[in-house]
């Protein structure tokens, strides 16, 4: 099974720091007033944590898996169909942290956006896996 890390975009580690401040902030104000209203500041923080340790992909012969924080599933790659490579997909499923990712089209109408560290590499793996996939680049 091979491993795929994914690719953490400025403006996601911005927003985990951003959080994080207002985390500590939150936690003082709890600390030095006796409320209790500073724990809910933990929880965005809690969740981009999440999100960022836990989002990356896996392929083994027959799977392409995918997993960040509570979104994971898996894909069959003889289903895969179509990978459009540097392309961005703003709406739909989308378990990843940066643009310019990789949409996998499969089945008949699903779609879904991935964005691994290397796409050269991830595509060359999975051309490997199914010859069959149409590989789009764009450029």
């Amino acid at each position: 099974m091979k491993t795929y890390k994914a690719k953490k975009s400025k403006l996601f580690v911005y927003l985990l720091l951003f959080f994080a401040i207002l985390s500590g902030v939150g936690m003082y104000s709890m600390f030095s007033e006796g409320k209790t209203v500073g724990l809910l500041a933990l929880l965005p923080l809690i969740l981009f944590l999440w999100i960022y340790f836990d989002t990356g992909y896996k392929t083994d012969t027959t799977y392409l898996y995918y997993r960040s924080a509570f979104i994971g599933g898996r894909i069959e790659i003889s289903k895969i169909v179509q990978l459009h490579v540097g392309k961005t997909m703003w709406a739909g499923l989308k378990p990843a942290m940066s643009s310019g990712g990789i949409i996998i089209k499969y089945s008949k109408y699903d779609e879904i956006y991935i964005a691994p560290q290397d796409n050269d590499k991830f595509v060359n793996d999975l051309l490997t896996l199914n010859p069959k996939i149409k590989v789009v680049t764009s450029g």
